[in-house]
């Protein structure tokens, strides 16, 4: 009887723990779903400020800037004029998803100028802007939206043979250190004088800690000694 008992007892443990594993796992699939969810709310929900979508805003960006001079475009001009108005005054009473929309619209605005976004357009300080703006505030959907953002805007300027560097840079602030090795070795060559900063930089920091290579202080003075004439840089090992 009492091995009976114990075998009952056993079962029951093994059957609660089974259903709250289960139970977790329809939690985690539930956050899964919801999150899915949100994103494509805010690809189509129109704005609590503008009464508009992002896509509705770029429409009348492009009809704005096509059409300036017809009647419908100048239409188009303000009510475009109007909703930024709206947006901006929010943003500016600090309410982070207003910032977030403006971010938004000016991530996306290459679909009205027909190309892409580089780290050195008007464009790109625009969405760092206002999605830095809105991350701060506390919006993390903001916070993830301009590392995606970066990351796109940095592998179009090496794509485009702007320099791969500030990718690198990305790379490493984001932890992955492999990714950046290959573009910051490839932007800083220790073998020639062109002094690329920032990469000899991030590189010197990444032999000298070990981070994603072999610790190697020779190497981080190379890339180190690349920066020393340049005010920005502090040289961590007191090595300038």
């Amino acid at each position: 009887m009492q091995n009976k008992n114990s075998l009952i007892l056993g079962f029951a443990r093994f059957a609660t723990f089974g259903f709250a594993i289960l139970g977790f796992i329809g939690f985690i699939g539930f956050a899964i779903f919801a999150y899915a969810d949100n994103i494509n709310d805010d690809a189509t929900q129109k704005s609590a400020y503008t009464g508009k979508t992002i896509d509705e805003l770029l429409k009348l960006e492009s009809q704005c800037r096509n059409d300036e001079t017809l009647p419908n475009g100048k239409e188009a001009c303000d009510e475009r004029d109007e909703a930024f108005e709206k947006l901006e005054r929010a943003c500016e009473a600090d309410e982070a998803q207003a910032c977030f929309e403006l971010g938004a619209f000016w991530a996306q605005s290459h679909k009205v100028y027909g190309f892409e976004i580089s780290s050195g357009s008007m464009q790109f300080e625009l969405v760092e802007k206002y999605h830095s703006k809105a991350c701060y505030l506390g919006l993390q959907k903001a916070c993830e939206a301009q590392d995606d953002f970066y990351e796109k805007a940095f592998i179009n300027d090496c794509k485009n043979n702007m320099g791969c560097g500030k990718l690198g840079v990305f790379y490493y602030y984001k932890g992955d250190y492999d990714k950046a090795r290959g573009y910051l070795e490839g932007d800083c060559d220790l073998e020639s004088d062109i002094d690329e900063n920032e990469s000899c930089y991030v590189l010197g920091r990444m032999f000298a800690r070990g981070l994603g290579v072999p610790k190697n202080l020779s190497k981080a003075e190379l890339a180190w000694d690349k920066v020393c004439n340049d005010d920005s840089y502090t040289r961590e090992e007191d090595y300038c």
